[in-house]
């Protein structure tokens, strides 16, 4: 009974926390957008590349980019001794080439080294009554964290369907001994009496 409630407990954290991650992601991209803007007018890639660098802080987010009108990463987390280039990967492609928000899933190495999945979210960046996008967010949001949470609940689920189980085992057993006491007594007394008792 409990694996059935395991898996579908398991597949509704995971989706919840996934939505979550994805909705975290548009509002800092949003945010950064707005913050950005001047800068993404004016071309002032120090400015665009502290603004990524800051707004890298944040617990959960792998990386900021900043695209500029013509597609050029114009800050980037990741990169110390920072210059504007071109970024050709499909993602930043994809990213650039919307004129609405996208939420690509990918895998990045990050600072360690290691493999991670992301969520990859694009907002792209217009300013009021021109139809012509000046650039592009990018935020990287970790699923470390959401992937971790999956695993909490689920070693949680698994502990209490041992847990109850066992508890399950031990009421069995005890209902199983009350129904045979009197079986046993009844076994006895026919021995008895075909013993002549």
């Amino acid at each position: 009974l409990m694996g059935p409630v395991v898996v579908i407990v398991q597949f509704r954290a995971a989706e919840f926390l996934q939505t979550s991650a994805q909705t975290r992601g548009i509002s800092m991209a949003r945010s950064i957008a707005a913050v950005s803007t001047p800068a993404l007018l004016s071309y002032n890639y120090v400015g665009l590349e502290e603004a990524a660098r800051t707004a890298a802080h944040d617990e959960g987010v792998a990386y900021i980019i900043i695209h500029d009108k013509e597609g050029l990463v114009a800050g980037d987390s990741r990169v110390l001794n920072f210059e504007v280039r071109e970024s050709s990967d499909s993602v930043s492609t994809q990213a650039v080439r919307s004129p609405e928000t996208v939420i690509q899933r990918v895998t990045v190495q990050n600072s360690n080294g290691v493999q991670e999945d992301v969520y990859d979210v694009a907002v792209p960046v217009f300013v009021a009554d021109s139809p012509q996008k000046w650039g592009t967010v990018r935020v990287g949001i970790s699923l470390k964290p959401v992937q971790q949470a999956v695993a909490r609940i689920t070693y949680s689920l698994l502990f209490l369907s041992g847990l109850g189980f066992f508890l399950c085992l031990l009421g069995a057993r005890s209902v199983s001994r009350r129904i045979t006491r009197p079986l046993q007594k009844l076994r006895e007394g026919t021995l008895a009496l075909a013993g002549g008792d």
